[in-house]
């Protein structure tokens, strides 16, 4: 693949993810990615086979960062305090740096398409046992479905909830109409543009919340949730 076609590829891309972020995938039609990107509408198909192989991209994208920063909760040599804090950075820094692709691949999970539904299913199978064990280890039943049920995806979907009204604040900002009627108080609010230290904080009380929940419903509390860590300390 020569250079242009590469910065091509990477265009059509970039377009589809800020897209789908937006407006969702079913509201997202290819020539409108092709216009987007500057190309013509046959390179979306040539590079991507259409508008599911980008989405299919765009979710294995996705998930194989979405994973890696859940990487802490298989290091078992960490107490679960620990982990959760470690998994609960990388999460605010994933959303955080990639907010576009993170809410296109939300808003697009559940598309009535069978090839993306069995590329979800065969990424969290892989991912499963590993984040059971961490459960377990955190003194859960991972037998009761309904405390199972209550769990899945839970730091993932009050981080997603913060970015979500970020991304549209931001774009609320950018909007000359909007700006033209806002109050100019509100658009000097501190916590309009969130620093580093915010989000420090944002991820260490995100942790604090899950694992006070977490010892309320433990079964079989394991050593070290709730102590603190050395980075604490």
């Amino acid at each position: 693949m020569t250079k242009a076609d590469k910065n091509a590829r990477q265009r059509i891309y970039d377009a589809a993810t800020a897209l789908f972020a937006r407006q969702g995938y079913g509201a997202t039609g290819m020539r409108e990615i092709a216009d987007a990107a500057g190309v013509n509408l046959s390179r979306v198909n040539y590079y991507f086979q259409g508008k599911v192989g980008l989405l299919r991209e765009v979710l294995t994208d996705y998930w194989e960062r979405y994973y890696q920063a859940l990487a802490p909760v298989a290091d078992l040599s960490l107490t679960g305090d620990e982990r959760v804090r470690r998994t609960a950075r990388n999460m605010v820094a994933l959303f955080r740096e990639h907010t576009e692709l993170a809410l296109a691949a939300v808003n697009s999970h559940e598309v009535p398409i069978s090839e993306i539904h069995d590329l979800r299913i065969k990424i969290q199978a892989a991912h499963r046992d590993a984040l059971i064990e961490h459960l377990r280890r955190l003194g859960l039943d991972v037998e009761d479905r309904v405390l199972m049920s209550l769990l899945s995806g839970l730091l993932t979907t009050i981080i997603l909830q913060h970015f979500r009204d970020r991304f549209i604040a931001e774009r609320m900002l950018n909007s000359p109409e909007w700006l033209a009627k806002a109050n100019r108080e509100l658009l000097h609010q501190p916590d309009l543009k969130p620093d580093d230290a915010f989000y420090v904080r944002f991820a260490d009380l995100l942790a604090d919340l899950y694992l006070r929940g977490i010892n309320g419903l433990a079964v079989r509390p394991e050593s070290g949730i709730g102590e603190q860590t050395k980075e604490q300390q």
